[in-house]
């Protein structure tokens, strides 16, 4: 198994890609995984994410035929292009905060039939679902906006829509707010700045009586 350091907070562009890994668990602390960090795993059938993700990027796991079991947890904000294109998955639920799903992100999913959307989806952008020929079931806001392309090759496809209404947050875990990646940088490089001139000053007075 695969086995991340602990002090692990982004998985790299093409980190994994290529490997014959079955299985992988991503641990809380890592927020974004790179652009196609894990491509052509033609054995993953398995991918464990935990809360404090973020981001998604570029085909991070696109051509993996034979991942089927993956959930999305509630801290993701953002899912890069073909970010699960032409993998195997069954069954989809975009957590609420999501506002935007890019370019063929799920495009040539064959075995995908059931997708739940949030109301917080603002925009699909093209070719979203194209060619999910077993696509059953797309539940979505009515306000979320699309392109006509996103279910080209779709044949059995029902779209059902539902009205936006007041989030009902008893019960709910509670929403991070959201940032986009550059800041969290920004703040995690400033924090690490006040670390280092605490540590320096510490070092200094070390030994005296202050």
């Amino acid at each position: 198994p695969v086995e991340f350091w602990k002090d692990v907070y982004e998985i790299g562009n093409g980190a994994f890609s290529y490997l014959k890994i079955k299985e992988i668990e991503i641990p809380g602390k890592v927020f974004s995984i790179g652009h196609g960090a894990f491509a052509e795993c033609y054995n993953l059938k398995k991918v464990v994410l935990h809360r404090g993700l973020k981001f998604i990027d570029y085909g991070a796991f696109s051509n993996c035929e034979k991942l089927k079991d993956i959930t999305l947890p509630d801290t993701i904000i953002g899912i890069d292009e073909f970010a699960f294109e032409a993998t195997a998955i069954t069954y989809i639920r975009i957590p609420e905060g999501v506002q935007m799903l890019d370019c063929a992100v799920f495009s040539y999913c064959y075995s995908l039939e059931e997708v739940y959307l949030p109301q917080s989806l603002e925009e699909i952008d093209v070719r979203a679902f194209e060619m999910c020929s077993s696509l059953k079931k797309v539940v979505m806001c009515s306000t979320t906006k699309y392109p006509a392309d996103i279910f080209e090759d779709c044949p059995h496809v029902q779209i059902i829509k539902y009205n936006p209404t007041k989030q009902n947050t008893i019960n709910q875990p509670k929403q991070e707010k959201q940032i986009s990646k550059s800041e969290y940088k920004r703040k995690q490089e400033a924090k690490q700045k006040i670390d280092d001139l605490f540590n320096e000053i510490f070092n200094k007075c070390e030994g005296r009586d202050i």
